[in-house]
């Protein structure tokens, strides 16, 4: 029989042509033919209703050239501001964007819970969740998680090389990559240490 749902070229869901990825359903739906084709409707109108708008932007194309392209303008303006305040910190404005980056996303990816912007829409259902363990389901060990995993320990290389691995900011970067990868290792998965930001 025909088949109605395939798998496309880059192993994403279709239905009749369409790709499931701009709606962000990112799940492989099974193979189906005609007599099963309503079933994988349900399934697809299922997990369409299931998206987390607070997250899906996540699966945008352009999103880490974004994110990128916000590190690199975030330490072109902190260069900018720290040479006019201090020449000292005027040197060192990689570490100083990775500082900021580190305690930025520990609190809006590891301490805010729910979905601000979509609390009507969500009905609770990610109220005790923060905003990592939301990413792509709560699914460990994802393409995304793994390059937002990264990005802290390629800012942590680029401050260290810009300070010449000298030890104090050596110290000070170290703790910055900590902080912020931390909370992002599979094992931290909904685990609230000594109780903190417990629901």
């Amino acid at each position: 029989m025909d088949q109605i749902t395939t798998i496309g070229s880059e192993g994403q869901a279709l239905v009749s042509g369409v790709s499931l990825v701009q709606y962000g359903v990112h799940s492989h739906v099974p193979r189906c033919n005609v007599l099963s084709f309503v079933f994988c409707l349900l399934q697809t109108k299922l997990e369409y209703e299931n998206l987390n708008r607070n997250t899906e932007f996540l699966s945008g194309k352009g999103f880490f050239v974004f994110y990128a392209l916000m590190l690199i303008g975030a330490r072109t303006v902190i260069y900018f501001f720290t040479s006019m305040i201090s020449p000292k910190w005027g040197q060192f404005p990689t570490t100083t964007t990775h500082i900021i980056h580190s305690f930025l996303t520990l609190y809006s990816m590891h301490w805010v819970k729910g979905a601000p912007f979509w609390a009507a829409e969500d009905q609770g259902r990610f109220a005790h969740l923060t905003f990592w363990e939301q990413i792509d389901h709560g699914r460990q060990n994802t393409a995304t998680k793994k390059i937002l995993t990264v990005i802290p320990l390629v800012l942590f290389l680029l401050a260290s090389l810009e300070t010449d691995w000298d030890k104090g900011m050596l110290f000070l970067n170290a703790i910055s990559t900590v902080v912020a990868v931390l909370g992002k290792l599979p094992f931290m998965h909904r685990t609230r240490i000594f109780g903190i930001n417990k629901d």
